[in-house]
């Protein structure tokens, strides 16, 4: 028969809805809004890191997890990557912070729909609107 773990933080503690899950605030560095949302345990910091790209407009690799308490104080930095969240003191009602990494921000990158892009300047025959005349032959 095997033994049953005792429920810890974040771990189908009471009130945390669906057991392994927690509802924390989300926060970026780039954004004055926050959003609560919902997150498994057993996520890794890497995968929830994909799961908060959009949202917080920053990308995983450039991206670190900062876990706080209701009053805003830093609990802990989560990381390494490969990293489940249960195993950090998460329960629900705790912040989610997400900051870009500075290299990212001195890049110019900016995050889209479909990732982070370099800012580039466009020739004037890049701009919208633009095209060439020919002279006639």
């Amino acid at each position: 028969m095997k033994a049953m773990a005792e429920p810890g933080p974040g771990l189908g503690s009471p009130g945390s809805g669906r057991p392994g899950s927690v509802s924390l605030a989300v926060s970026s560095s780039l954004s004055a809004f926050s959003s609560l949302r919902r997150y498994g345990t057993e996520l890794s910091v890497g995968e929830l890191k994909r799961k908060l790209e959009l949202v917080v407009g920053v990308s995983a690799p450039w991206m670190e997890l900062e876990l706080r308490d209701a009053g805003g104080e830093l609990l802990a930095r989560l990381e390494p990557d490969d990293a489940l969240l249960g195993s950090f003191p998460v329960s629900d009602g705790c912040g989610l912070h997400a900051a870009a990494l500075q290299s990212a921000l001195r890049m110019g990158s900016r995050m889209t729909s479909q990732g982070w892009q370099q800012e580039m300047q466009l020739s004037p025959l890049q701009q919208p609107g633009a095209f060439i005349h020919l002279a006639d032959p």
